[in-house]
């Protein structure tokens, strides 16, 4: 079963933001270092495809001063500093979301 090309594009930005958390490289250093040394793929992404993931994964990164916290608030005795590697990756990209979704969502009401 193939997977949504969204899903893919998410999985792709957490890879992204994992090279970039344990390999305390830019981000733009980690975007471009995975889609020209770590694709799996024979062929290269879509644009699109290649545009959100890069996307989402910026965008984490820019929103790190407002994710953590929220973060912190709602997780019982777990800084996300202390959480394993790849599920705070996973919060921080779905907190990302969240706010980008309700933003854009507070945007049309207007």
């Amino acid at each position: 079963m193939r997977k949504h090309p969204r899903h893919r594009a998410r999985e792709a930005a957490l890879q992204i933001l994992y090279q970039w958390e344990i390999g305390k490289v830019d981000i733009e250093r980690a975007v471009e270092t995975f889609f020209s040394c770590q694709w799996p793929d024979e062929a290269p992404p879509a644009d699109d495809f290649r545009s959100f993931a890069s996307t989402l994964a910026r965008d984490t990164v820019a929103r790190l001063a407002s994710i953590d916290p929220l973060i912190a608030e709602t997780a019982e005795r777990w800084r996300p500093e202390r959480m394993a590697v790849v599920d705070r990756l996973i919060l921080r990209l779905a907190v990302n979301e969240l706010m980008t979704d309700a933003g854009h969502a507070a945007g049309r009401r207007n």
